[in-house]
């Protein structure tokens, strides 16, 4: 998104650090769905400070994370989407969403906390093999790249589903 362009209904936005092994995850989902260039989706690389979250949240419908995440008790590999609430950050035994000191859980509760989290937020990881300085993606996180972009893009399309339902 450029400084003076309006902004969309719709924020993916993207976490990790390209030259960490399966920490490029989220930049490699996001330059995906960019490249789709889905209509009123604005794709925000935060690199590796997620504290710049929250200056791209006011007026947004729906929110959808991306990142490597941690975990202790599943493999390498594993594609985990949930829906953002206190409850289902802690729903999955030892995993923590970012490889990042400053957690992303730490900005959404903050964002919640001033009312900019949009009324829809969605976490979309893959369980970290590794994230080395200087390492590639791996295998199993590069397979999962673009089933992490479509899976963002149905629930975008689930939401617009449902609002012209409503309408």
């Amino acid at each position: 998104m450029q400084p003076n362009e309006p902004r969309r209904r719709f924020l993916v936005a993207v976490v990790g650090n390209e030259m960490a092994g399966d920490d490029a995850f989220g930049p490699c989902v996001g330059r995906v769905i960019a490249d789709r260039a889905i209509e009123g989706v604005d794709v925000v690389d935060l690199s590796i400070d997620p504290s710049r979250l929250l200056e791209h949240l006011s007026g947004r419908e729906m929110l959808i994370l991306i990142d490597a995440v941690l975990s202790d008790d599943h493999a390498a590999g594993r594609l985990v989407v949930c829906p953002w609430t206190l409850a289902a950050a802690h729903a999955i035994p030892g995993l923590r969403f970012s490889t990042h000191g400053l957690s992303l859980a730490d900005q959404l509760r903050l964002a919640e906390q001033i009312g900019l989290l949009p009324p829809l937020a969605w976490l979309i990881g893959v369980t970290v093999g590794q994230a080395r300085v200087g390492a590639g993606l791996g295998d199993a996180a590069a397979a999962l790249v673009a089933a992490a972009a479509d899976k963002a893009c149905e629930l975008i399309a689930a939401h617009r589903k449902l609002e012209a339902a409503h309408a």
